[in-house]
Order: C-alpha cells, then sequence, then structure tokens
C-alpha cells in the first residue's frame, strides 16, 4: 500500500504555518489576504446588486425582479440562536444543510452546515474567516424535523447598527453531539442544542 503524502496543516482551506513565537507564515498571511480582497470584490458586487434592487423598488419596477432571489427557499436553511449565560437570545444566524465531498474522498459526500464564531467576529475577523464547518463525519448531528416549514423571523443588528429583518422557511433544528470548537485557535467551543448555541 502506496503511502499517501500529507499536505500542510489547514484552518478553512487556508495553509497554516505557525513559526516560532506563535506568529503565522507569511505563506498563511497572504492567502489569508488574497482571501479577504477576494470577498471584498464579492461583497462590494452583492452590494451594487442590492443597490440595483433598491433603485428599482423606488421606480416602481420591483416586480420585475422580484423573482431575483440569492438564496432559494427550497435550500435547507437553519436558524442558529446565539445565547448569552443567562440562555437571553443576542444574536441570530443563517446557516444552511449542505453536501460536500469528502476530504481526500472525491467520490463520497457528507452533510455539513458552517456556524459564525463570535469570538473571531469580535476580534474582527472577515465573516469567510470566521467560519466554523460543522461536518457529519467529524461532528455528528442530527436534525429535528418537527419543525419543517416553519417560517421564523429573523432580525439582523449590523455593526454599524442598521437593523434588518427578514422571513426564513426552516429546515428544522440542529443538534450537535458533541461540543465544537474554532478552528481559528481562539479559544471559542459551544455546544449546539436545538440549533441553540451555548458558549461552554
Amino acid at each position: 500500500m502506496s503511502e499517501q503524502k500529507k499536505g500542510p496543516a489547514t484552518v478553512a482551506g487556508v495553509p497554516i504555518g505557525i513559526v516560532r513565537g506563535g506568529t503565522t507564515s507569511s505563506r498563511h498571511d497572504a492567502e489569508v489576504a488574497r482571501r479577504r480582497a477576494d470577498a471584498e470584490r464579492r461583497r462590494a458586487h452583492q452590494d451594487r446588486m442590492y443597490e440595483t434592487r433598491d433603485a428599482a423598488v423606488k421606480r416602481g419596477d420591483a416586480a420585475r425582479i422580484g423573482a431575483v432571489s440569492f438564496v432559494d427557499q427550497e435550500t435547507p436553511r437553519l436558524v442558529l440562536n446565539y445565547l448569552n449565560d443567562d440562555k437571553t437570545l443576542r444574536q441570530q444566524a443563517l446557516s444552511e444543510i449542505t453536501l460536500v465531498p469528502v476530504p481526500g474522498r472525491p467520490s463520497e459526500w457528507e452533510t455539513t452546515f458552517t456556524a459564525v464564531c463570535p469570538k473571531c467576529v469580535q476580534r474582527g475577523e472577515g465573516m469567510d474567516n470566521a467560519q466554523m464547518f460543522i461536518r457529519d463525519t467529524h461532528r455528528k448531528f442530527t436534525l429535528d424535523e418537527r419543525r419543517k416549514g416553519e417560517v421564523v423571523v429573523v432580525d439582523f443588528v449590523f455593526p454599524d447598527g442598521e437593523k434588518y429583518q427578514t422571513h426564513v422557511i426552516i429546515a428544522g433544528t440542529v443538534s450537535v453531539h458533541d461540543i465544537v470548537k474554532c478552528d481559528n485557535r481562539c479559544g471559542y467551543r459551544c455546544r449546539i442544542e436545538d440549533s441553540n448555541v451555548i458558549e461552554v
């Protein structure tokens, strides 16, 4: 049996190179910078799309673009509720259940969803680099479909204080049967029970 060559350690697909003293390598920093620039470019494109939509609504042309959707309502979606220590709701986040190829076995697929690491967001990481990937083959999770099809109102508050509300048809609630840890080594750990995210 031939020995498979292992590549460099990665976090969310970005190669990690920790050098003496705890800093990251220049290769890692360059890859993170490249991904941030790409994310900024995509966000600018999306902002232009929203501006076009808003201008059409003001002109009364909304009927022509009303059917355009960035995420199909048929996509199995979750609403994750991030709770404070006293179990009150701090914030909500959307997630989708998707199928992705198993690393190293492209003919096999696994179920996955993502959660945002609030600690990484607080320390200034972009949302694209603050994702915790929960894969069914790594951290077993179950989807309770008793609430499937329920419409949930989600309130967002952006860093600039702007508020936004949307309605989401959920696929159910999710529970992870293990502690979820952030891959960015920030120390964030949580339990996810019935779509409630509880820091531990």
